[in-house]
């Protein structure tokens, strides 16, 4: 990782020529400086460099714990933010515990989509912007997907509870094999 002063984000490419830039929601990882310190705190280091982290930008006085879907306006780019970045087991060979410091409060930072291409120099202005269509848009995925987990471990706790011999999950339904009829559970 090479800290850069300036560099183009573009939606084809995520941050200059970074090798896992291809579109999708996981495009562009950023850390706030805040959530950076934190963790090095908390394992006793002060001297560890931000790229450790291997995050494409760094952040100083914006709060991004809980902002997804929420726009991140940087120099003339526009990120929208999908997710929480989840630290992995290479935090921890850039220093031993580092993985589990960056877990708590999004201290890992988080992962965005670019929505609009622009250049983005050190100093520039950064600006979090309140995105409510893509805020919805999110929260009702996410909820529909915990509803789905949710209904399948109800559906699965009956059928063992009846003692159905058969259960077998096909596609986005639950089916339970009772004698020969199919009950679908949606």
């Amino acid at each position: 990782m090479d800290e850069m002063p300036a560099a183009p984000i573009t939606t084809s490419r995520g941050v200059g020529d970074d090798a896992r830039g291809k579109p999708g929601r996981r495009q562009v990882t950023v850390m706030s400086r805040a959530g950076w310190e934190a963790a090095c705190s908390q394992i006793g280091v002060d001297a560890l460099p931000w790229t450790a982290r291997r995050a494409n930008l760094l952040l100083d006085g914006v709060e991004l714990k809980g902002k997804i879907g929420y726009d991140l306006r940087i120099g003339d780019a526009i990120l929208t933010i999908s997710g929480e970045t989840r630290p992995c087991e290479r935090m921890n060979q850039a220093h031993p515990g580092l993985m589990i410091a960056l877990k708590p409060e999004w201290r890992g930072g988080v992962t965005c989509r670019v929505t609009r291409s622009g250049n983005v120099v050190v100093g520039c202005d950064v600006v979090l912007s309140r995105n409510v269509i893509r805020q919805l848009t999110w929260a009702t995925r996410h909820r529909t997907r915990r509803m789905l987990k949710q209904g399948r471990g109800v559906a699965a706790g009956i059928v063992r509870r009846l003692g159905l011999k058969k259960y077998v999950k096909l596609g986005r339904g639950l089916f339970a094999s009772v004698g020969r009829r199919l009950v679908l559970n949606k």
